[in-house]
C-alpha cells in the first residue's frame, strides 16, 4: 500500500481495515537502508516520508506478507 500520504493516522487506519478485513495477512517489517530517518513514530512496517525530507513528493509505504 503506498498512497500520496494524507495523514499518518488515516494511512495507518486504511491498513489496520485491511488486516481486520483479510486475516489472512499480517504487517511485515520494512527493509530499510541503514541510517534511514523516520520523521514521525510509527510501526516497523509503516514509513512517512514528507516533502522536505528528501526533495522530493510525500509518500507512505507499508508492508504486509500472507500468513504462512
Amino acid at each position: 500500500y503506498s498512497p500520496c500520504p494524507r495523514t499518518p493516522a488515516e494511512n495507518l487506519s486504511v491498513i489496520s481495515k485491511v488486516l481486520h478485513h483479510h486475516s489472512d495477512f499480517e504487517p511485515a517489517p520494512l527493509r530499510l537502508p541503514d541510517g534511514t530517518i523516520r520523521a514521525i513514530d510509527e510501526p516497523d512496517w509503516a514509513l512517512t516520508i514528507f516533502p522536505h525530507m528528501i526533495n522530493t513528493d510525500g509518500f507512505f509505504l507499508s508492508s504486509v506478507r500472507k500468513k504462512d
